[in-house]
């Protein structure tokens, strides 16, 4: 017995030892990337606060006065968002996701829609608010006797008593789009030359007649006696090209003309530009946040699902 209890004691050994190896490893599972409530509002707020910083560095004086300082503002935060993304770069490149990826998205998001944003609002509408601003107010402005080279620098025009639109010479150029002009003059009154246009777009047309139907602005208003300076340097031309239209159509001669919008109140419609402009900045700024809402809670989700 004891010769074959020595031969199974090994057997009983090497069994433990095999069934040890067989035996299931602990299994660690990895952890998944959380985040605190503090560093989600960091994440939200700090690419919207740049977003808006951006966009107002781009649509308001600043961009008029120091073009220069205010591109250097932008070349600064694209460094920053530069800066982010590589460090969210290097941390893929280790195997290491991180809330790094949505900052860097979130970041340079900002960064080229705040200026790009920023500069649209302002052509459209800050940077003409900011250039009447800067031209010269007339009032009793007589059209048969004043001439338009004696006021190129007009911003807002007060004409006087008597003085309206003859719709009788209206007239209009076809490109794109419908460039739109009627003479401003004292009555009926010929004039030896008619300096003085009021404008719109797409906004006139031919009727029964054959003469242009001319609906533009407050045309139709009794008391309408002011205008708004024309703005727009390339609607500029075409305009101009409709008056000379006019000239050869009517016979008439126009040596320096200057385009205006026909309205009651002229100094209103110059600050509509800074409403629509402030606006428009108001409004991006609320999508931009809600953008960025709604990345942090898709990246949340998608960060709960995924192991690393």
């Amino acid at each position: 017995m004891a010769y074959y209890g020595s031969q199974y004691q090994p057997y009983g050994t090497n069994l433990e030892s095999g069934l040890s190896g067989l035996a299931p490893k602990r299994v660690i599972p990895k952890q998944r990337m959380k985040m605190s409530m503090k560093g989600m509002c960091a994440f939200i707020w700090f690419p919207w606060v740049l977003f808006s910083l951006l966009y107002a560095d781009v649509t308001f004086s600043l961009h008029y006065n120091i073009p220069l300082l205010c591109w250097a503002l932008v070349a600064v935060a694209a460094i920053l968002a530069l800066a982010i993304g590589t460090a969210a770069w290097q941390g893929l490149q280790e195997s290491k996701p991180s809330w790094l990826l949505v900052l860097s998205f979130s970041t340079f998001l900002a960064v080229v829609l705040g200026p790009l944003l920023g500069d649209i609002n302002y052509w459209m509408n800050m940077q003409p608010y900011y250039d009447l601003q800067t031209l010269n107010e007339y009032n009793e402005v007589n059209p048969a006797t004043s001439q338009g080279q004696q006021m190129m620098d007009a911003g807002k025009v007060q004409f006087a008593q008597g003085a309206g639109l003859d719709l009788t010479k209206a007239f209009q150029f076809q490109d794109l789009d419908t460039y739109c002009v009627a003479p401003i003059a004292m009555g009926n009154s010929s004039l030896k030359s008619y300096d003085f246009w009021a404008v719109g777009l797409n906004c006139c047309g031919w009727n029964a007649s054959k003469l242009v139907d001319y609906k533009c602005g407050q045309s139709t208003s009794s008391t309408a006696r002011e205008g708004l300076r024309l703005m727009n340097a390339n609607q500029r031309n075409y305009f101009r090209l409709a008056v000379q239209q006019a000239e050869a159509q009517y016979r008439i001669t126009a040596k320096h003309p200057i385009f205006f919008y026909w309205t009651e109140d002229a100094a209103k419609d110059m600050l509509s530009y800074w409403d629509y402009g402030f606006k428009y900045f108001e409004n991006g700024v609320g999508a931009f946040f809600v953008v960025q809402i709604f990345l942090v809670i898709v990246s949340t989700v998608l960060f709960s699902k995924f192991e690393f």
